[in-house]
């Protein structure tokens, strides 16, 4: 029971020390099923909101059990928050543009595709920190922790598939790529690690 209860006293802790966020986190849960209510889908708001919660409890057993040795350094953080800011910006405003461009010039259109390359999948901001002379590892990137993956993947997979089998994006995905290798490469590497990126960015 203490290894669980490690990482419970550590988001109690936390959710005191920082108020805001604590009732930022509750307007969304209440978001969530409130949503899931107006479209007759409460079971899998709830489930959706305990799956979460599971994935964060298992992210700080993994803190608490592996810590890193060492934070993300931030040199210059007024300018580096400008540029993370700047990049995710680009990123959401070629998003909404990706959809609204059916009748403009084919030039724009290309424009849209490579600022939604390189923005939204923040393939732009991890250049601009590399070629700052940030190391890999100094953005977050850490082949270690790839491993707190898996638990988190079977956490998801397993709620969903328990109460929404029919609309499993994993099977969808699987029938589309043709395989598990394919669709753990299109997951972990070409969804998850842009996610994650993005979010360790902005955090730090």
């Amino acid at each position: 029971m203490s290894s669980l209860a490690r990482p419970l006293t550590l988001q109690l802790a936390a959710a005191r020390r920082h108020p805001t966020v604590t009732a930022g986190v509750s307007v969304t849960a209440l978001l969530v099923l409130y949503v899931g209510y107006r479209h007759d889908k409460s079971t899998q708001s709830v489930v959706y909101l305990l799956a979460m919660w599971l994935c964060s409890l298992i992210i700080d057993g993994w803190v608490l059990w592996k810590p890193a040795l060492d934070a993300l350094p931030v040199r210059k953080p007024r300018q580096e928050a400008v540029l993370v800011v700047s990049c995710l910006a680009v990123g959401i405003v070629a998003l909404i543009a990706h959809f609204n461009v059916a009748d403009v010039p084919a030039v724009a259109r290309s424009v849209v595709s490579v600022a939604l390359l390189g923005f939204m999948f923040p393939v732009a901001m991890a250049v601009i920190f590399l070629a700052k002379r940030y190391h890999p590892r100094d953005l977050g990137l850490r082949i270690q922790s790839l491993a707190l993956a898996l638990p988190i993947i079977a956490v998801t997979a397993l709620l969903a598939r328990l109460v929404a089998p029919e609309a499993l994006t994993w099977d969808k995905l699987m029938a589309e790529t043709g395989g598990i290798p394919q669709t753990l490469f299109l997951g972990l590497i070409g969804a998850g690690l842009a996610e994650e990126f993005a979010r360790t960015m902005a955090r730090a």
